[in-house]
């Protein structure tokens, strides 16, 4: 990756709650990725603000950064690559295909997103990083076949399938490894990736236009938005909202996320004929 677009590095590098300004090794790579999944949310409610999608750098550093907003996956890995390139990193871009457990196959290419990281001080990696999946592993992967990494009780392994590498996850709570997504280890460019990035941000076909999402990993698990419930790291129980305002302190206090006051969150078809939320306007809490 080129660096398109001057950084405020200091800015980030508070936004994601690093104080200093670490050297670019192998550690570091591993404190920032963590970092940054467990303070900048998954999260698609720019859809349903009839926000802009714009995947340059520029603007996506005032949404996320300057405005301690999340996003979508291109929209995470993309800056935080910017942010690694700016830091000292060998970056590129890998295009990846998420796992559809309904349709028991993978999705189209430039679905997904991911890294490879080389480590400018000593060489090492490439490392697999992955910041925008959204319940995904929370720290990097060498990006060989076979290796594997344990991470909130499941294994995740990587696995050389011809083409394509394959991320499979096995959680014995849930059985048998399966498919977490594939990528294609050759470099693209952002630009492969808007024609799939509007298609899921607008299409009325597309899960994100359906659903409310936004996912935070915290150090035991991750919180889980989906639509009015809300599911916590190890609890069974979940929590719903009634209203929009509900929704708002709900994003604050669970994800620290404060959506833009004075417009109205569009409900999602998922929900506008099924609860309150449907006709509700904006509440601040």
């Amino acid at each position: 990756m080129g660096m398109e677009h001057p950084m405020n590095v200091r800015a980030y590098l508070d936004r994601i709650g690093i104080k200093d300004q670490p050297p670019p090794d192998a550690a570091t790579l591993q404190r920032l990725t963590y970092s940054h999944v467990t303070t900048v949310p998954w999260e698609n409610f720019s859809i349903y603000l009839d926000e802009p999608f714009d995947l340059s750098v520029e603007h996506l550093e005032k949404k996320i950064v300057g405005e301690k907003r999340g996003g979508t996956c291109w929209e995470l890995t993309h800056l935080f690559g910017s942010l690694l390139t700016h830091l000292g990193y060998s970056v590129e871009l890998y295009s990846g295909a998420t796992w559809s457990h309904r349709e028991s196959r993978f999705n189209p290419l430039h679905d997904h997103i991911v890294l490879s990281v080389t480590v400018p001080t000593d060489g090492s990696g490439p490392w697999l990083v992955d910041v925008g999946l959204g319940e995904g592993i929370r720290c990097p992967l060498v990006l060989a076949d076979g290796m594997e990494a344990v991470d909130l009780g499941s294994t995740y392994r990587l696995v050389d399938d011809g083409d394509f590498m394959v991320v499979w996850k096995h959680d014995p709570e849930y059985g048998e490894p399966e498919p977490s997504y594939r990528f294609r280890p050759k470099p693209s460019i952002i630009e492969e990736f808007v024609g799939m990035y509007l298609y899921r941000s607008t299409s009325p076909r597309s899960y994100f236009v359906r659903h409310w999402i936004c996912t935070l990993a915290t150090d035991d698990g991750w919180i889980v938005l989906l639509d009015d419930r809300v599911s916590l790291p190890n609890q069974s129980a979940k929590r719903s909202m009634k209203d929009e305002g509900e929704l708002r302190r709900t994003l604050r206090e669970l994800f620290r996320l404060e959506l833009p006051s004075g417009r109205r969150v569009r409900t999602p078809a998922a929900l506008e004929l099924s609860t309150p939320l449907g006709s509700s306007a904006v509440s601040e809490g």
